[in-house]
């Protein structure tokens, strides 16, 4: 069990006067975000809204707090969502793990202790998924386990970086098959989607585009502007 005082949940619990010095909430969701690699960083409860700002965004907020509010189905019936935008740091990769969490807040009080998603960082992926020839690594042995069987695997920045004939093989197999499977993909790239078919060849960036609904962010780089304003 985990010591309640190492309770990262603390901020976003709806349990009232926790007191308990072992809780079952903490315990499962810790080893739901543990097994799909996401950081403690990662699973604070950030908060995404409409400003001024971001205005032109408010129909792409609506359609991914939409799908949140039904993230049973969703996953149940294998739907598939590609975020992008040519700007950085507008919340692609936080509405990514938003919908991951979403689902992991809705299954903790009845799943067992496995995999049931996986957030993998594609180019930090492919790096390791070639290191992985000529020394074995935990990382790629576990998304090798999980990748094809878990409900729900964000790839996050795809495209970010001219892929291998080896890496894209890699890729189109898993991608592919979870499709097949009827399983859940989200993706986030920086491209947009027609022109995917440059970096990921016209297989894989076919399956991705023609199977999920695009989501463009158009929004500027808030994480410059929070720092310009902290200055």
């Amino acid at each position: 069990m985990i010591d309640t005082s190492q309770c990262w949940l603390k901020d976003n619990c709806n349990q009232i006067d926790c007191d308990k010095e072992y809780c079952i909430k903490l315990l499962k969701l810790d080893y739901l975000y543990n097994e799909a690699n996401i950081s403690l960083n990662q699973r604070e409860n950030v908060k995404l809204s409409i400003s001024n700002i971001n205005k032109e965004d408010e129909d792409a907020f609506k359609y991914l707090s939409k799908f949140c509010e039904n993230i049973l189905d969703n996953i149940s019936n294998g739907r598939n969502i590609y975020i992008y935008s040519e700007n950085v740091g507008n919340g692609k990769t936080v509405w990514s793990i938003k919908i991951l969490q979403a689902y992991f807040n809705k299954i903790w009080p009845t799943s067992k202790l496995e995999c049931r998603a996986l957030f993998i960082h594609v180019p930090q992926f492919l790096l390791a998924l070639k290191d992985n020839i000529s020394e074995k690594s935990e990382y790629i042995q576990h998304v090798k386990e999980n990748i094809l069987n878990c409900d729900l695997v964000i790839f996050d920045e795809l495209g970010t970086k001219a892929a291998t004939q080896f890496e894209l093989e890699h890729l189109l197999s898993y991608i592919n098959t979870r499709l097949s499977f009827g399983k859940s993909c989200i993706y986030t790239s920086n491209i947009k989607p027609n022109s995917l078919a440059n970096l990921l060849g016209d297989r894989l960036a076919s399956r991705v585009i023609n199977l999920s609904e695009c989501v463009e962010l158009k929004g500027p780089d808030m994480r410059k502007l929070t720092l310009k304003k902290g200055e």
